[in-house]
Parts: C-alpha cells; sequence; structure tokens
C-alpha cells in the first residue's frame, strides 16, 4: 500500500513551483538549440502569443478606456432616481450607460471615418506630391541669401551643404514613394481590421457589463484569502492605480480629440495647406508633455513660411492659443495634477517610452512611471512605519 500523500497546500505550491520552473527550462533551452539568434526566437515566440491574445486583450483594453465614460453617466443617472429606483434598477442604469457610451464611441468613429480620414489620407499624398517643391523653395532661398554668406563660403561647409542636398533630393522620390505605399499596404490590413475590432467591441461590452460582479468576486475571495484588513488595503491600492491609470488614458486621448478639432477649425479659418495633416501633428505631439506644443507646431509654421511669412506669423499665434486652451482649460480639467511628475521625469520616461514602444509608450509612459511612483511610495510608507514601529518598542 502506498503512503496517502497528504492534503497540504504548501506540498500543492510546491508542485506547482516546479512545474512552471520544469516548464520555463525547457521552453528556454528549446529556444537556444532552436535558434543561432536568441532574441529572435523570443521575438517570434513574443509575436506568436500576441497574435493569439491580441483580440481578446485589445477588447479588454477598449473596454477599460471606457469604463470611466460608463460610470459617469451612471451618476449621472442615479441622480435622476431616488434611493428605491436606484437599488431596483441599477443594472438596468448600468446597462443604458454602456449603450449611451457606446452609441457616442461609434458616432465618434463615423466621425473621425467620414470628415478625418479622407482628408487626412489627401492631405499625406499631396505632402509627398509638394515635399520637392518645398526643397526647391528651401534651396532656392539658400542659394540667394546665404550661399555666399562668410558662414558658408569655407570650401568644407560648401561640401556638407552640397552632400548633404544631393543625398536628400536623390531619396526625396523614394521617401513618397513609401508614404504611398504604406498607404496602399495598410488598405489590405482594413478588412481583418474591421473583423478584430468588432470582435474586441463585442468583448468590451460584455467586460463593462460584468465588470461590478468580477470586481465584488475577486474582492471577496481577497478577504477569504488574504483577510479583511489586507484586502482592503491591496483594494485601495489598486483603486489608486486604476485612478491613475483609466483617468489619464481616456483623459489623454479626449485631449487629443479636442486639440484636433479646435486647431483644425483655427487652421481652416487661416487657410493653413494641409491643415487636417497639421492639426493632426499638433494633437499627436500634444501628448509629449512639456515640449509637445512645441514640436507640433514646428510643421505648420514652417509650411507657411514657406507660403507666406505673414500667415507663418497667424499660425505661431494660433497654435499659442491652442496651447493656451489646453494648458489652462482642458488639462486641469480632464487629467488634473498630470500625475505628480516633475518635468524632468515626465520627460524621461516619455523618451524611454517613446523609444521603446513607439506611440503607445509614449500615451503610456507617464501613468505607468505614476503607478512605480506609487509602489516606491507605498513601500517606503511601509519602512517607515515598520522603523517607527521597532523605535517604539525599544
Amino acid at each position: 500500500m502506498f503512503k496517502k500523500f497528504p492534503k497540504d497546500s504548501k506540498y500543492t505550491k510546491i508542485a506547482l513551483y516546479t512545474f512552471i520552473t520544469i516548464g520555463a527550462l525547457m521552453i528556454l533551452w528549446r529556444l537556444i538549440i532552436s535558434s543561432e539568434n536568441l532574441w529572435t526566437s523570443f521575438k517570434d515566440i513574443f509575436a506568436f502569443l500576441w497574435g493569439s491574445v491580441a483580440t481578446i486583450i485589445s477588447g479588454l483594453i477598449l473596454g477599460y478606456i471606457l469604463s470611466p465614460g460608463v460610470s459617469f453617466f451612471e451618476k449621472v443617472f442615479n441622480k435622476l432616481f431616488n434611493r428605491k429606483q436606484k437599488q431596483k434598477r441599477e443594472k438596468r442604469l448600468r446597462l443604458i450607460s454602456i449603450v449611451l457610451v457606446y452609441v457616442i464611441l461609434l458616432l465618434t468613429i463615423a466621425a473621425i471615418i467620414i470628415f478625418i480620414i479622407p482628408p487626412l489620407v489627401e492631405n499625406i499624398v499631396q505632402f509627398s506630391e509638394d515635399l520637392p517643391g518645398y526643397i526647391n523653395t528651401v534651396v532656392e532661398w539658400y542659394d540667394k541669401n546665404l550661399k555666399d554668406s562668410p558662414l558658408f563660403t569655407s570650401e568644407y561647409t560648401k561640401n556638407i551643404v552640397e552632400n548633404s542636398n544631393t543625398a536628400f533630393m536623390e531619396r526625396i522620390n523614394e521617401i513618397a514613394l513609401k508614404v504611398v505605399s504604406v498607404l496602399a499596404n495598410s488598405l489590405f490590413s482594413i478588412f481583418s481590421g474591421i473583423i478584430k475590432f468588432v470582435i474586441a467591441f463585442i468583448i468590451s461590452f460584455y467586460y463593462l457589463l460584468s465588470a461590478k460582479d468580477v470586481v465584488a468576486g475577486v474582492s471577496e475571495f481577497g478577504r477569504l484569502k488574504l483577510g479583511k484588513e489586507k484586502a482592503d488595503s491591496v483594494g485601495t491600492f489598486l483603486k489608486s492605480i486604476d485612478l491613475v491609470f483609466g483617468r489619464y488614458i481616456s483623459a489623454k486621448l479626449l485631449q487629443i480629440i479636442i486639440i484636433f478639432l479646435i486647431a483644425q477649425v483655427f487652421f481652416l479659418i487661416i487657410g493653413v495647406s494641409m491643415s487636417t495633416l497639421m492639426a493632426f501633428i499638433l494633437a499627436l505631439a500634444n501628448v509629449i508633455p512639456y515640449v509637445g506644443g512645441f514640436i507640433g507646431m514646428i510643421p505648420p509654421v514652417l509650411i507657411s513660411l514657406l507660403e507666406n511669412p505673414i500667415k507663418a506669423i497667424w499660425v505661431f499665434a494660433a497654435v499659442q492659443v491652442v496651447q493656451f486652451i489646453d494648458n489652462y482649460i482642458i488639462q486641469p480639467f480632464l487629467i488634473g495634477d498630470k500625475m505628480g511628475l516633475s518635468p524632468f521625469w515626465a520627460l524621461v520616461v516619455v523618451i524611454i517610452g517613446g523609444n521603446l514602444f513607439g506611440f503607445a509608450g509614449v500615451l503610456l509612459s507617464i501613468p505607468v512611471a505614476a503607478v512605480i511612483g506609487l509602489f516606491v511610495t507605498r513601500y517606503v510608507n511601509k519602512q517607515k512605519h515598520k522603523l517607527e514601529e521597532e523605535a517604539k518598542v525599544k
């Protein structure tokens, strides 16, 4: 007779950790022997895994981004009913709030598809066609005003300028063709993208519908396993993270849309060439804190300067008005304290996030840094409390 294996959670944990460790070692060994380039193997496996779950994760992310809007409408509707009615109609009010948010989302997407994407594509194609003309304008201005300047008369400087100009002019057509090619290739992925979006859309809907029940179940499970005090402490901390992430991402996306619309109105009034593209660049650059407005201002001002210097002054003034509205009205209302990061650290994390993950890294770097700050603050406070308790005992 074999000795009965004792029912002890300790043995279960040991078995689980052993299984995970052996599995990880087997995967690592397989990666080492299967490819000369370990990093390529890791990227291939990550790409395969991401392709398998990307639609699901996208749906959850979409639901998470939309959840502040659902909560907002829930609060509005709850104020319209007394307490008794609120308890009876809580699920119905949440469903109405979710449907309303999705109606707004669909109307926004429809407006973007109808009114923004066609002129944006047209502006990009126009820019690729007009770029050689802009380059020629700059070259002519240089020949007229700077070519004979003492600063540019040295042989060394002349060679640098002429070689750079020749190399750029040789590549300008290639760059223009690449822009058009990228747009053409993007059309082939639109159909599959629509299907994935519809699936993610449905997943996000069910996520929002059941989010409260899931949170309540996880909270109850946490209280059973950790105890009420620890579970409440963890819950409070997670709520602060949710407040940072949920509020920032939703607010930042809304901020991009508002800045784009305001800039587009100003640029249309002034008569800026490729106004939709210029407003889009300004709105996206505005994601970068503190210097984004300056970076986004360069293309519209520069294009206007090549066409009409007076128009460039008006564009510069319009961008300053947009930045004023953003800094003193939009950002304080939507984002508030800007995650509590100093300008230095905000720029550092945005640069790192952008280099690693592109636009998503730029968008998420500040809330991620804010969450890390919450972890550090929580750890430091615990250590201080521990030291104070030890000092009291002594």
